[in-house]
């Protein structure tokens, strides 16, 4: 798996895969213009996530909806 459409089609299947690429797409063009460019480095103004995609879980969900869901409500 080299490209996005790949790991989206295999997480989410083939059907859902292009209509999520398309808006993952959009959400990224969106962000890109937003962001001021920069050299690379990190400052005090950066902040990073690091977590797992099955760090968080849920009952009768999958763990990155779960992840989702958790990362859209904070």
């Amino acid at each position: 798996m080299n490209n996005p459409y790949s790991y989206l089609s295999f997480l989410y299947g083939a059907e859902k895969a292009a209509q999520l690429l398309d808006r993952l797409q959009r959400i990224i063009a969106d962000y890109r213009s937003r962001i001021p460019e920069r050299n690379g480095e990190l400052t005090e103004k950066d902040s990073l996530l690091i977590t797992y995609g099955d760090q968080l879980t849920s009952p009768d969900e999958k763990p990155l909806q779960t992840l989702g869901e958790f990362s859209r409500d904070t």
